[in-house]
C-alpha cells in the first residue's frame, strides 16, 4: 500500500508513542507495585514489632490484666484483626479479636496471602525476643482488604490518564506530520529518557507554534506528572518513617514510666513489708508473755503505730491496682445497721481522744439488709471520718447515711460525713481527690498523711458505680458526700463482719494437729524465720526451717522416712528463689511424694498480680507479709486437714 510521507511518519509516530506509553506503563506499574508491596510489608513488619515490643514487660512480670488491655487496643486499630500471645511452651497467655467471624487458627501458614468472603488477609507470626532470649510468640492476622483496593484504583486511575495520553498524542501526531522533522530526533531522544527513568531535556519549542510544541508541552506535562507522583510517595514514605519513629519513642517512653512505677512500688512494699513482718511478728508474740498492764498497754500502742504504717502501705498497694484494674469486689448480703454500729463504735474512741462527739443518724435508712462489699464500704467510711477526725480540733462529726430506691432490686446509698473543721478554700477542693494531693503543703506538715485517702475513696466509688464530692468553708468545716450503687437484698441471709479481736488466736483453743504434721519453712532473713516459728510454735506446730530454695530441697530429699507435709515458702532468696523451688518440687526432683505437698508462699510481694504469679508458678496459697497470727492458722487448717491437689 503506497502511503503518503504524512501517513507513513503519522503510523511510525504512532507506533513509537504506544511503545513509549508501554515502557512507561510497565516501569511506573512495576515500581508502584514494588512501592506499594513494600509499604504493606513494611506496615505489616512495623505493627508486629511494635505489639510485640509493647507486651514484653506485661510478660516478663506475667501481669495477664495489662497483656489482655494491650491485645484488645491493638485490635482496636484499623486493619487489625486478632491477635494471640503464647508463651514458649505454646500457651495461650491472651488473645482479642475484633471481627468473631473471622477465626484466626483458621489461617495456617504465616505470609501467606488469603481471600475469604471478598476479603485478603494476611497472617504474620513472629517470635518475642527479650535481651536476646525468646520469652514466647505472637500470632497477628491483618487485613489488607482496603490497602489492595487502594492500590488497584490508583492503577486504574493511572491506566486512564496514559490512554487519554495516547488519544491526545494520537491527535497531535495527526496534524503535525509535516512538521516533525527538525524536532523529531530531540523528541525521540526526550522519549528515550523517560523511558529510562532520566529527567529527560524537553525542548522548548514554544516559537515553532505547531503541532511539534503541543507534543513538548503534553511530553513536559506527562513528566511532571511522573515527578510529582513519585515526590509524593517519596514524601509518603518519609512521613511514615518518621511517625513510626515517633510512636517506637513514645510507646518507650511510656512503657520505662510505667516499669519504673510498678517497680518501685513493688520494692518499696518488700523492702518496708520484710522489717514491719517482723516488728509486727514480735508485738503479737509479746501478748502471750506474762505482761503488766502498763507493758500490755505500751504493746497495743505500738502495735496501733505499726498498723497504722501497714494502712499506709496498704493505701499505696491499693491505688496501684486500682490504677492496674486488678481490684476485687465482694457481692455479700450484710446489715448495714450492724456495719455502721461497729464502725462508729471504732471510730468513736478515737473522736473521743480529741475530745470530739461523732454522731451518726439513719434516719433515711428504713432498710438494712443490702448485696454489696461491706470491706470496700468500710474503707469509704474509714477514709472520710479519719480525715473529718484529723482535721477537725473541736466540735462534732456527723455520719448520716440514707437509702433510696432505684429500681426493685437496686438502690443508691448516699454518705455524707460533715465536720467542723478547718476547712477547704474552693479552689482546692478540685484537686483534693487527686492522688498525693492536700490543701496546702502546711497541711501535710502539721496533720500529715500522703493524700492518698481521699484518691481512693473517688477510684472506689467510681468503680462501684458512684461519685464523690464536696462542700466547704474556711474556718467552718466541710461535708464529703459519696453515693455508690448497691443491690437490695431479697431474702434474710446475712453477713455480718466480724470486727477483728483484739486477742491474735480467733479460735479459744488450738487444734489438735495430726501427728504426722511435719512442717517446712523456708527463708532467707533470720528475722522473719524466727518470727514466723514463734508464731507456729503459738499455734502448736513445730518447724523445720532452710535459708534458701536448694537447702529445701536437700532437706526434703533428705526426709524420705518422716516426710513434710506442708511448706511455707517466701518467694526472694539467694541461690534459687520459692518460684523456682516450686517448679522443681513439682516436676518430682524432690522425691515423688512431694511432687502435690500443699506449698504456701509467705512473701512481701503484695503487688497486684503477686498472688496469681504464685498460683501460677504451682504454690496453692498465699500470705502476705507481715504475718497475721489468724490468717496463718486458717491456712494451716485448710491445708493440713484438707488435702487438695495443687494449681499446675
Amino acid at each position: 500500500m503506497n502511503l503518503s510521507f504524512k501517513y507513513r511518519f503519522i503510523l511510525s509516530f504512532l507506533a513509537i508513542e504506544i511503545t513509549f506509553i508501554s515502557l512507561i506503563v510497565f516501569v511506573n506499574f512495576n515500581a508502584l507495585s514494588k512501592l506499594s508491596d513494600s509499604l504493606i510489608e513494611d506496615k505489616i513488619e512495623t505493627g508486629t514489632r511494635l505489639f510485640s515490643e509493647m507486651i514484653k514487660t506485661p510478660m516478663v512480670v506475667y501481669d495477664l490484666g495489662t497483656l489482655d488491655n494491650h491485645s484488645t487496643n491493638f485490635t482496636h486499630m484499623r486493619n487489625i484483626i486478632a491477635v494471640k500471645v503464647f508463651d514458649t511452651q505454646q500457651r495461650l497467655l491472651s488473645s482479642s479479636n475484633s471481627d468473631p467471624s473471622f477465626n484466626i487458627d483458621l489461617f495456617t501458614n504465616a505470609k501467606d496471602t488469603v481471600t475469604l468472603e471478598g476479603r485478603t488477609f494476611r497472617l504474620q507470626t513472629a517470635p518475642i525476643i527479650l535481651e536476646g532470649e525468646k520469652i514466647g510468640d505472637v500470632k497477628i492476622l491483618f487485613e489488607l482488604t482496603q490497602s489492595l483496593k487502594t492500590i488497584a484504583e490508583n492503577r486504574k486511575i493511572t491506566f486512564l490518564i496514559i490512554l487519554l495520553e495516547i488519544a491526545i498524542s494520537s491527535i497531535i501526531a495527526y496534524w503535525m506530520g509535516h512538521r516533525l522533522t527538525s524536532a523529531l530526533n530531540q523528541l525521540t531522544l526526550c522519549a528515550q529518557e523517560i523511558s529510562d527513568e532520566k529527567s529527560p531535556n524537553i525542548p522548548d519549542l514554544s516559537d515553532r507554534n505547531d503541532e511539534l510544541t503541543i507534543l513538548s508541552n503534553t511530553l513536559q506535562l506527562m513528566q511532571k506528572r511522573i515527578d510529582e507522583r513519585n515526590k509524593n510517595l517519596t514524601t509518603a514514605l518519609h512521613e511514615s518513617k518518621v511517625l513510626n519513629k515517633e510512636l517506637h519513642a513514645a510507646k518507650e517512653a511510656a512503657e520505662a514510666s510505667t516499669r519504673a512505677k510498678s517497680q518501685f512500688l513493688a520494692s518499696m512494699s518488700h523492702e518496708i513489708r520484710t522489717p514491719m513482718n517482723g516488728v509486727m511478728g514480735m508485738l503479737q508474740l509479746l501478748e502471750y508473755s506474762p505482761l503488766t498492764d502498763a507493758q500490755r498497754n505500751n504493746v497495743r500502742i505500738a502495735q496501733s503505730s505499726a498498723n497504722s504504717l501497714l494502712g499506709l502501705i496498704n493505701d499505696i498497694l491499693d491505688f496501684s491496682k486500682i490504677e492496674a484494674g486488678k481490684m476485687d469486689f465482694e457481692q455479700i448480703t450484710f446489715d448495714l445497721h450492724n456495719e455502721l454500729d461497729a464502725f462508729i463504735e471504732i471510730m468513736t474512741l478515737k473522736a473521743k481522744e480529741k475530745g470530739l462527739e461523732l454522731v451518726l443518724d439513719t434516719t433515711q435508712l428504713p432498710q438494712g439488709m443490702i448485696i454489696s462489699d461491706p470491706g470496700r464500704l468500710r474503707q469509704i467510711l474509714t477514709n472520710l471520718v479519719s480525715n473529718a477526725i484529723k482535721f477537725t480540733a473541736k466540735g462534732k462529726i456527723a455520719l448520716a447515711v440514707a437509702l433510696k430506691k432505684e429500681d426493685p432490686t437496686h438502690g443508691r446509698l448516699y454518705i455524707d460525713v460533715t465536720d467542723t473543721g478547718i476547712g477547704i478554700a474552693q479552689e482546692k477542693i478540685d484537686s483534693l481527690f487527686e492522688m498525693f494531693t492536700q490543701a496546702d503543703g502546711s497541711t501535710t506538715r502539721q496533720y500529715g498523711g500522703t493524700g492518698l485517702g481521699l484518691a481512693i475513696v473517688k477510684k472506689l466509688s467510681n468503680l462501684m458505680g458512684g461519685t464523690v464530692s464536696a462542700t466547704s468553708t474556711i474556718k467552718e468545716g466541710s461535708t464529703f458526700s459519696v453515693n455508690i450503687l448497691v443491690e437490695l437484698a431479697t431474702s434474710s441471709t446475712v453477713h455480718k463482719e466480724q470486727e477483728v479481736s483484739k486477742s491474735p488466736i480467733i479460735d479459744q483453743e488450738n487444734p489438735v494437729w495430726p501427728s504426722t504434721t511435719n512442717i517446712l519453712l523456708v527463708d532467707d532473713d533470720p528475722v522473719n524465720k524466727m518470727v514466723a516459728e514463734e508464731l507456729l510454735k503459738v499455734v502448736g506446730l513445730q518447724t523445720h526451717t532452710a535459708s534458701n530454695g536448694a537447702e529445701a530441697l536437700e532437706i526434703l530429699k533428705a526426709a524420705q522416712s518422716k516426710p513434710y507435709t506442708l511448706i511455707f515458702m517466701d518467694c526472694q532468696m539467694p541461690v534459687m528463689d520459692g518460684y523456682q523451688t516450686t517448679h522443681v518440687i513439682r516436676n518430682g526432683e524432690a522425691g515423688e511424694q512431694y511432687k502435690n505437698i500443699p506449698i504456701i508462699a509467705m512473701t512481701a510481694n503484695a503487688m497486684a498480680g503477686d498472688r496469681e504469679k504464685c498460683l501460677f508458678w504451682g504454690m496453692n496459697d498465699y500470705i502476705s507479709k507481715p504475718i497475721d497470727i489468724n490468717e496463718l492458722q486458717n491456712a494451716l487448717k485448710e491445708w493440713v486437714f484438707a488435702a487438695k491437689e495443687p494449681l499446675l
